[in-house]
């Protein structure tokens, strides 16, 4: 992994940890798993769940000696040569806005915290059937959810899931899934299974 610097932020509302000056932040390289598993192939294109690191820190981690910072999920479409379509996300707790460039790498887009350029739930729902825009809005769930759905749909990837929620309990990672079989054929079922860490290495 290459070695990056972060350079520190004017105080705003939220409280920062003082970093040297980077234009590439790289998250731990771990991919989120969850659900049943579902064939993929490293020649097409495919959507993938991973960490972004920002420059935050939560509450509960100010005093500690080595600050954890902050990570949110995202969603992100790999194409067909490995390279990840460039996007936008908005940090959920701090909301500075990331230029997403690989799976867990992105840059920080200095002086601009307008989320407009981030895709929203409401943008995504509009194009939904309203069954299933409903049913995500019943479950709360993230727009990481919503963004994976959509690419479903869009790319006609019948038989797919997506998680919409999970639990540990004594070592096994519980919760439903929604599968999806058309346009309007999707169906939720529960799951259960070991919990398991892959990584991108």
């Amino acid at each position: 992994m290459m070695a990056t610097e972060k350079k520190g932020r004017k105080p705003t509302k939220v409280l920062k940890y003082e970093k040297k000056e980077q234009k590439i932040v790289e998250s731990p390289k771990f991919v989120l798993n969850g659900g049943p598993a579902q064939p993929t192939s490293d020649t097409e294109k495919h959507g993938m769940r991973h960490l972004i690191e920002c420059t935050c820190i939560l509450p509960q981690y100010l005093k500690s000696d080595n600050p954890v910072f902050h990570k949110f999920i995202v969603f992100s479409i790999v194409l067909e040569n490995d390279a990840v379509k460039q996007k936008y996300a908005q940090c959920n707790f701090c909301g500075i806005i990331h230029n997403i460039i690989g799976i867990c790498r992105s840059e920080i887009v200095r002086g601009k915290e307008d989320p407009h350029s981030v895709v929203s739930k409401e943008d995504i729902a509009i194009s939904f059937p309203h069954r299933l825009a409903a049913l995500l809005e019943d479950y709360k769930c993230e727009l990481h959810v919503w963004e994976h759905v959509k690419f479903i749909l869009d790319e006609e990837k019948w038989g797919d899931h997506v998680v919409l929620t999970k639990e540990v309990i004594d070592g096994r990672q519980s919760g439903k899934f929604i599968a999806i079989g058309g346009q309007e054929r999707f169906a939720i079922s529960p799951y259960s299974e070991a919990v398991q860490y892959g990584t991108t290495e």
